[in-house]
């Protein structure tokens, strides 16, 4: 009966360690994917902030010139 109940412990433990590593193994797959979205989300936003500093500057330097040609 001793026998059986230290079993029964060694085997619970075991359990135990293969479901909290299962848990941790799916929760850094799912940080992994997030950080991979987080990431592709801060590039594609980078890339319009770009364009509208561009389309910006474009403006301005149309006024300059534009300013420049009626001080003439």
């Amino acid at each position: 009966m001793k026998d059986s109940i230290s079993e029964f412990k060694k085997n619970l433990k075991s359990l135990r360690k293969q479901f909290v590593g299962g848990i941790l193994q799916e929760t850094g797959s799912v940080l992994d994917e997030k950080k991979t979205d987080v990431a592709e989300k801060v590039k594609r936003g980078m890339g319009k902030g770009s364009q509208a500093l561009s389309g910006a500057r474009a403006k301005l330097e149309q006024e300059l010139n534009a300013d420049s040609a009626d001080t003439r």
